[in-house]
């Protein structure tokens, strides 16, 4: 698997893009990676000295557009699972921190501090919209697969609020 791939696949354990009934806009597949970029971009490297710090910055930030989404004053939604018949979160809130965390990790090691030495101009402009464009590929790429799989079993639409799962 590729770091960007790997990358795609840590944010859509906790984030999906919404559309109904159309392909979702890029903006809303990469609000993740454009968020982390945008912490990465605009930190003060005197409150992120380190790895961690920058790690726990990022994944504050996402922690932040998932409250938001959760709260639908923010363009997109929770992964979703089917169980018995009925749709439920695919994460507890617990699991959607975690994954928050191990996609923010990934995000500042492997590809800020491994592929760009921690240069934040290195990310910045070409180099970023070639990440974008990937991942927006890839997440395509995997929601037709899965699509495909769960064509029989997935309702038209996922519910759009807690009540509608029950």
């Amino acid at each position: 698997m590729t770091k960007l791939a790997k990358l795609t696949e840590l944010y859509r354990r906790f984030y999906r893009a919404k559309a109904k009934g159309k392909p979702p806009k890029s903006n809303a597949i990469l609000k993740p990676i454009d968020e982390g970029a945008d912490v990465i971009l605009k930190f003060n490297k005197d409150l992120a000295d380190d790895p961690e710090s920058l790690t726990q910055l990022v994944a504050a930030k996402i922690a932040s557009l998932m409250k938001k989404v959760n709260r639908k004053e923010a363009e997109g939604k929770r992964t979703f699972t089917l169980v018995d018949g009925k749709w439920k979160p695919a994460l507890s809130d617990e699991e959607e921190r975690q994954a928050v965390y191990d996609f923010a990790k990934y995000f500042v090691e492997v590809i800020f501090n491994g592929s760009f030495k921690g240069d934040r101009a290195r990310l910045a402009g070409t180099q970023l919209n070639l990440i974008r464009d990937t991942c927006d590929y890839l997440y395509r790429l995997e929601d037709d697969k899965e699509r495909k799989e769960k064509k029989q079993d997935e309702p038209d639409e996922l519910p759009e609020t807690e009540t509608e799962l029950a």
